[in-house]
């Protein structure tokens, strides 16, 4: 990690490229069922961190994200706002 990059860490944090993560949550696909969601850090085409999530059922249409407020931290509910057949939902909580 270059520590002059800016965005790869901050006070409490540090975002290496490469650094991946999987949490189970409510499938997107089937709301009735868990699945993976995966986080990653990549490099972005300006050198700026691209934070990632994509769901292991769906893997077509990632979450992508400049901030990692898009990524869940260890312990803390996942809330993302996904739409399932036009209808909005939202994962509110760990499964």
């Amino acid at each position: 990690m270059e520590p002059q990059k800016s965005g790869y860490h901050d006070q409490e944090f540090i975002y290496p490229v490469g650094f991946r993560s999987s949490r189970k949550y409510l499938s997107v696909v089937n709301p009735s069922a868990k699945c993976l969601y995966y986080s990653e850090v990549a490099e972005g085409p300006d050198g700026e961190p691209v934070f990632r999530v994509t769901c292991e059922q769906d893997q077509s249409e990632p979450i992508e994200d400049k901030s990692a407020d898009v990524c869940p931290r260890p312990n803390e509910p996942y809330p993302l706002p996904f739409s399932i057949r036009g209808t909005p939902i939202s994962l509110t909580g760990q499964v």
